[in-house]
């Protein structure tokens, strides 16, 4: 069965609820209309007839002003003896005045004796008794005729189809405006929802204060929530995606380089085992380079180890970035004095900041390595941070544009110092680690040498 919609919904109900208001107001004034109609009738002569009898017992003249009301008002009037049923006046609707007599002790009259028969109605007309002034055993009489309000009753039998018809036209012109006034926001905001799910830049206009005005701000506000939280997801996605190939890669050419080192150890000590020349002559010799390059291959294998964890840190903490740095550049210091590097520190004191603590101290060390490792004698580290902003920066010749592209990349370096190994993963190790944080970095020539920065802009606030 076919759900009925919204619009549908008001539409009958609109329509139901004013097509019953109109008849239940038309059925009440065709009930209702002669009660209400006598009762007000009866208020109003009761108040003329206190004021008839006022008039006649200050004036006097009771013929003259009964037949003037009698005129006035349309009315019939009849002055009866109550025992001997004797009438004294009499005045029918055609205002003819008929007298049979007057009362024994003439027309001074007293007017704290007005009663109301309220039982005495006919279909046509109905009757009011007054006792007639300060005599006790007269009766006036008031017939008033109803002949306005039957024949009202009549017209509105006679037009009660046409009423009909009217009342179901309007209930629907009605209904239908409703309907569509009602669902107008509806259909507005269902259009925008559908541009919503396309992720288009859209919103829903907010015309009105009133609940549809709320409900159009909340879509709005969740829409904007969620697409900003499908946009960071699809920059982590994207991230990740990044740093999955870079580990592919990585891989692969870590495969590749502990394969080399190992083919060659193993040439050498197949040399000495099997007595060929010229290993088996000088033994000692070729050990020891055995030995170095199981050295390279073992740090080389660390250092691929320390980069698959990297998804295994624990969460972020407030870290001291000054202290670390400060121990950082203490490992350094044999190499720093050997080489008389100067350097400068212009970090605040207790810089904390919430990071990773091994991957940013991993990160710092093979900056500073590098920075070390590159700086020729009587060179200078500046190690500064401002407005957000660490900056490492090293004297030494500047890097081409090309080279700049290919640093980031495994197992790419050149051999700048003797005393320092390199296995060309530091670089590299730095890219993965910062893109995994979200942290943007540069790495830039100056004037006289490079700069590493990386922007904390992000996690101070």
């Amino acid at each position: 069965m076919k759900k009925i919609t919204v619009f549908g919904r008001v539409f009958i109900l609109s329509m139901l609820t004013h097509a019953i208001i109109l008849f239940l107001a038309y059925f009440i004034l065709y009930q209702f209309m002669p009660t209400y109609y006598t009762a007000h009738i009866k208020n109003q002569m009761n108040t003329k007839v206190e004021s008839l009898f006022s008039t006649i017992n200050n004036a006097g003249n009771d013929e003259y002003y009964l037949n003037e009301f009698a005129k006035i008002n349309n009315v019939d009037l009849i002055i009866q003896d109550d025992q001997s049923g004797y009438i004294f006046f009499q005045i029918d609707r055609s205002n003819l005045y008929i007298s049979y007599g007057a009362p024994e002790n003439g027309s001074s009259i007293s007017d704290n004796q007005i009663t109301v028969d309220r039982n005495d109605n006919s279909l046509g007309h109905i009757q009011l008794k007054y006792k007639y002034l300060e005599h006790k055993s007269l009766t006036m009489t008031v017939t008033i005729s109803l002949d306005s309000i039957t024949d009202a009753k009549q017209v509105i039998k006679q037009v009660y189809p046409i009423a009909i018809i009217l009342c179901v036209l309007s209930s629907f012109i009605f209904a239908f405006l409703l309907g569509k006034i009602a669902t107008a926001p509806i259909k507005s905001m269902r259009r925008a929802a559908t541009k919503m799910t396309d992720l288009d830049d859209v919103q829903i206009e907010i015309h009105t204060n009133d609940e549809y005005g709320k409900l159009g701000e909340d879509i709005n506000f969740l829409y904007i929530t969620l697409k900003d939280m499908i946009d960071r997801l699809e920059q982590k996605i994207q991230i990740i995606a990044s740093v999955e190939n870079s580990r592919i890669e990585f891989l692969q050419a870590t495969s590749h380089s502990i394969k080399t080192p190992l083919t060659a150890a193993t040439a050498l000590i197949e040399g000495i085992l099997y007595k060929i020349p010229p290993y088996c002559d000088s033994p000692d010799k070729y050990l020891y380079k055995i030995k170095e390059i199981l050295s390279d291959a073992s740090q080389l294998a660390k250092e691929s180890l320390d980069l698959s964890r990297k998804d295994e840190l624990e969460q972020p903490q407030e870290c001291n970035i000054t202290a670390i740095l400060q121990n950082t550049i203490a490992e350094y210091e044999v190499f720093i004095t050997s080489k008389k590097i100067g350097y400068t520190f212009e970090v605040p004191n207790n810089l904390y900041l919430v990071v990773h603590r091994e991957m940013i101290t991993k990160i710092l060390s093979n900056i500073i390595s590098n920075a070390v490792k590159y700086t020729p004698k009587n060179g200078n580290i500046t190690i500064s941070f401002y407005n957000g902003v660490l900056s490492i920066e090293n004297t030494c010749i500047p890097i081409s544009k090309d080279t700049l592209e290919q640093v980031f990349k495994p197992f790419y370096g050149t051999k700048n110092d003797e005393t320092m190994s390199s296995n060309g993963l530091g670089l590299y190790i730095v890219h993965c680690l910062l893109t995994l944080s979200n942290l943007e970095y540069s790495f830039l020539p100056t004037s006289d040498g490079m700069s590493f920065s990386i922007s904390f802009t992000n996690l101070i606030r």
